[in-house]
């Protein structure tokens, strides 16, 4: 849900969590996006 772009509120709200809860576990830095962050950085 998260990769597919759904703000961390909404996720947490399906699954009962807190947001940092839904963060914590569900959510890691795929590929792509340290990409993306790489090239926002540094051009």
């Amino acid at each position: 849900m998260l990769a597919g772009g759904l703000p961390v509120h909404v996720v947490a709200a399906w699954h009962g969590h807190d947001p940092a809860v839904s963060l914590s576990i569900y959510s890691d830095a795929q590929r792509d996006d340290l990409r993306a962050a790489g090239a926002a950085l540094f051009g």
